[in-house]
C-alpha cells in the first residue's frame, strides 16, 4: 500500500457485521428484484389456477401451477439461503486482516493477513531465490476503489458498505476506528 495516505488502519470483520452488511446489500440490490419476480410468478399461478377452474381436463396448466409457484418461493428464499451460505463461509475462513487506506479521490482496501487455512501449505515453505517466501506473499493486490460517480458510501449503525457500481461492494465496521477516522470515511463521498 501507499505511503501518501490521509489516513489509514487495519480492521477485521466479524461474522455478525458481515451477515448484516450482506443483509444490507440484499435489500438495496437484490430484493427488489427477487420481489419482482416472485409477484410476476405469482400472477402467472393465479392466471393457470383461472385456466384450471375453466377447464379441469387440462393437466398441463396443474404442472404450470406448480412450477410457477416453485419459482415463486424459489425467488422469495434464496436471498437468504445464499446470504446464510457466505457466513458459514466467513465464519469458517476465520478471522482475516484487512487494511484501508484513503487517498484524496480512492480507497484501497487490501488483505494483509489470512488463517492459515486459506493458505497453501506448499507454498508457504518454498524458497525463491534462496530466501522464503514471506507471509503475506500470497496476499492479493490492494483493492483500488475511486470515489467518482460510480462509487457509493452508505453507513449504517456497525458499518460502512463502499459500493463501485452494483456488484463490487466492501465492508468496513466502525468497530475499532475513532470518531475521526470514521469521519474521514463519511466524508469519502462528499
Amino acid at each position: 500500500m501507499e505511503e501518501n495516505y490521509i489516513f489509514e488502519k487495519e480492521y477485521s470483520i466479524s461474522p455478525e457485521i458481515f451477515e448484516k452488511s450482506y443483509l444490507a446489500f440484499q435489500k438495496k440490490y437484490v430484493y427488489p428484484k427477487s420481489r419482482i419476480f416472485a409477484l410476476i410468478f405469482l400472477f402467472l399461478t393465479a392466471d393457470f389456477v383461472y385456466a384450471v377452474l375453466k377447464d379441469p381436463t387440462n393437466y398441463f396448466t396443474y404442472i404450470l401451477v406448480f412450477t410457477c409457484l416453485a419459482f415463486a418461493v424459489r425467488e422469495m428464499v434464496n436471498p437468504a439461503r445464499i446470504r446464510n451460505q457466505y457466513v458459514d463461509t466467513v465464519e469458517e475462513m476465520g478471522e482475516i486482516v484487512y487494511k484501508i487506506g484513503l487517498g484524496r479521490n480512492y480507497v484501497d482496501i487490501a488483505t494483509v493477513s489470512a488463517p492459515e487455512i486459506l493458505r497453501d501449505p506448499q507454498e508457504s515453505y518454498e524458497e525463491t531465490d534462496g530466501q522464503e517466501n514471506s507471509e503475506n506473499d500470497d496476499m492479493p493486490d490492494a483493492s483500488r476503489i475511486m470515489t467518482d460517480n460510480n462509487f457509493n458510501l452508505f453507513e449504517y449503525n456497525e458499518f460502512f458498505l463502499m459500493f463501485y457500481g452494483k456488484e463490487i461492494f466492501y465492508i468496513v465496521p466502525k468497530e475499532g476506528f475513532s470518531e475521526q477516522e470514521t469521519e474521514l470515511i463519511r466524508n469519502l463521498k462528499k
